[in-house]
Order: structure tokens, then C-alpha cells, then sequence
């Protein structure tokens, strides 16, 4: 397996002033188009942050700041935000925007937010960390799911 380390200062918050580490099996790169894709049992760690898929490409723009990350195959992810909340996620594909800092999850979709004990179930996730806002589609024949937990008050 190769293992590559990669350190990125990078403008987004996911990479900023992290180590960023990515084990694959393969890698190919094509710095004229700024696309490198890691195949084969993929993890990226940054952080506490992690990353997993069959496959993961990374985008990069003209200033090498990565734009997209998109993660297809057994795609989940683990993430501890700048407050201190854990969320786990897994889906088909997983798309993350490091400079926006919007996250897309499709193909049965599911959020946890381990900290507040609330789930996201549906065909499709997005969620805005700026705005802390989020969307989840379903399908007609399997609609979305959202589980929480509600305080009795009448103790």
C-alpha cells in the first residue's frame, strides 16, 4: 500500500495548517489539470478528521487550494467541528467543498451527530457548516428519517 504524507497550508478550514495524511493503494496525479486520484481502500486523515472510500479524488484550482474532494465507494467520514461536535457520516459518494465548506452525501445517506445524539437518514444529505444549515432529500419510495431525542419535562 502506498502511503503518502502531504503537508498543506491550505486557506480552507478542513486542511489549514494540518497535517494531512492519505493511504491508498494507487495514486495518479495530473498537476496541468490539478486532479489527483487515490484508488484502493482510501483514508484521509487531517486532525482528528477522516475521510474513507474506495476511491477519492482531490481537486486543486490554480492556487493549489483545494476545492473538491469527492469520494465514491463505501464513502464515510468522521468529523470533529471547530465547536467541538462529532459527526460520523456514510454514503455512496461524499463530496466535500473545503473553500465553501459545504458537504454533500448521496446514495443512502446518513449523518450522526454523535454529540447532540440526532440522525439524518435520506437519498441525499448537504449540509452548510458557514451557515450551519441542511437539506435532505429521500425517495418517494424510502423518505427521510430524522431521529432525536426529546426531554421529558413533566418529571
Amino acid at each position: 500500500m502506498n502511503k503518502i504524507i502531504i503537508f498543506l497550508l491550505l486557506s480552507s478550514s478542513f486542511l489549514f495548517g494540518y497535517k494531512v495524511e492519505i493511504d491508498a493503494q494507487k495514486v495518479t496525479a495530473d498537476d496541468n489539470k490539478g486532479v489527483t486520484t487515490f484508488t484502493g481502500n482510501v483514508t484521509i486523515k487531517r486532525g482528528q478528521d477522516i475521510m474513507k472510500a474506495d476511491n477519492i479524488v482531490v481537486y486543486v484550482n490554480k492556487n493549489k487550494d483545494v476545492e473538491k474532494f469527492q469520494a465514491k465507494g463505501n464513502a464515510s467520514i468522521y468529523i470533529v467541528s471547530t465547536n467541538g461536535n462529532i459527526f460520523k457520516g456514510e454514503s455512496g459518494e461524499f463530496v466535500y467543498w473545503p473553500l465553501k465548506q459545504i458537504f454533500k452525501l448521496s446514495g443512502n445517506a446518513i449523518v450522526e451527530d454523535m454529540t447532540n445524539k440526532r440522525k439524518l437518514i435520506g437519498d441525499e444529505i448537504v449540509f452548510d457548516e458557514k451557515t450551519k444549515k441542511a437539506n435532505v432529500t429521500g425517495k418517494e419510495s424510502k423518505p427521510v428519517k430524522v431521529i432525536f431525542n426529546v426531554a421529558d419535562k413533566k418529571k
